[in-house]
């Protein structure tokens, strides 16, 4: 089963500075304006597409295992 990523990025508090789920088996757009403090993003070994609205505050990324495409 897959999960909605916008279902899932809804139980996240927007103020998180760490966002990390791997393996999750989520597929789609990562859209990220909700989390303007977000440091570190790991969500490797999903099916992501490509990521949206990545904040300027973002650190380090782990996107391995997924089918982002440039």
């Amino acid at each position: 089963m897959n999960l909605s990523t916008k279902k899932f990025l809804e139980e996240y508090p927007t103020n998180i500075k760490i966002l990390e789920f791997k393996w999750k088996k989520l597929k789609g757009i990562l859209d990220l304006s909700r989390f303007t403090e977000l440091e570190e993003l790991d969500f490797e070994g999903n099916n992501i597409e490509s990521i949206e609205n990545l904040p300027s505050s973002i650190k380090k990324i782990n996107c391995s295992h997924n089918s982002i495409v440039s």
